[in-house]
């Protein structure tokens, strides 16, 4: 509601936890749909979404869980870059390369690390709660808190990313 209220655009996908089992459930995600400035995307399907900036035109591409893998990289695979502005992708899933995703977790997704491309200035990843660099260019992001026992001793803060004409700038704000 804060965030509605100041005007900062806000996107938010839906994960394994929150996309619901039977499309009858719904999402809970939809709760924030009448809000202003707040993008919810929770289908199954991919939304982009347009935000004017300074510095241009900002498209963030938002791919929420998916029923499956397949229709997850078919998402990401429509998604065509534009010659102006720039291009975001956003992401929930497990880059099974990494040693965090060893052991998958129910309803989990995997991600293809060459999804990663030239289309796109950053990518967002959501679903491991730690902070992690997986390409140049994309990051799992954390979590602001701790969800489990297993996170005990990580650092939970935010990424601050600049998409500056000069190259992208990715700086951690640890919290107390």
């Amino acid at each position: 509601l804060k965030l509605s209220q100041a005007g900062i655009p806000t996107v938010i996908i839906a994960g394994n936890h929150g996309h619901p089992k039977l499309r009858e459930t719904g999402s809970p995600l939809r709760l924030f749909e009448h809000l202003p400035h707040i993008h919810p995307v929770y289908r199954g399907q991919r939304e982009t979404i347009e935000v004017a900036t300074r510095d241009g035109l900002l498209r963030i591409h938002a791919v929420p869980q998916c029923s499956d893998n397949a229709t997850l990289a078919a998402e990401v695979a429509t998604i065509t870059a534009s010659s102006t502005g720039q291009d975001v992708l956003v992401l929930h899933g497990a880059v099974s390369t990494l040693k965090a995703f060893a052991h998958a977790e129910f309803n989990e997704l995997s991600l293809d690390p060459s999804w990663f491309d030239h289309r796109f200035h950053y990518v967002a990843l959501g679903h491991y709660h730690g902070v992690q660099q997986v390409t140049p260019k994309a990051w799992y992001c954390g979590a602001p808190d701790r969800v489990s026992m297993a996170e005990a001793g990580q650092e939970k803060g935010f990424l601050e990313v600049s998409l500056a004409p000069t190259g992208l700038g990715v700086q951690f704000h640890g919290l107390p």
